[in-house]
């Protein structure tokens, strides 16, 4: 968790500031909760680092992908979304032909907020 001094201040965010290299790495940081934007070219493969105390919800903004989560596999397009819990193991193909622009929110887990 990010300490206070650390906190982004902003409410709004324009496209070049989010996919600068320094946020890309970092997401973007309000009250706990990350959000990041990641464009997975066509034959790639993006993992999903896993993390203990936190719930990932990602969506498709274009394009589609395939999503590999513990056991399951599924497609998933435009508009579509999942979630990945505390400790899961996930990845995602493109193999659509194009750009696959993914919005991945992280959001601490009851037990982590409990715990502050």
């Amino acid at each position: 968790m990010e300490k206070d001094a650390q906190r982004e201040e902003n409410v709004a965010f324009s496209s070049n500031y989010i996919q600068s290299p320094m946020r890309q790495a970092q997401g973007i940081n309000l009250g706990g909760v990350n959000f990041n934007i990641w464009h997975i070219k066509n034959r790639e493969t993006f993992i999903f680092k896993s993390k203990s105390t936190v719930i990932q919800v990602c969506s498709v903004a274009q394009g589609s992908i395939w999503v590999f989560l513990g056991i399951e596999k599924f497609r998933i397009s435009k508009g579509g979304m999942w979630r990945i819990r505390e400790g899961e193991i996930c990845s995602a193909k493109n193999q659509d032909g194009h750009e696959c622009v993914l919005h991945i929110t992280s959001i601490p887990s009851a037990s982590t907020l409990v715990n502050q």
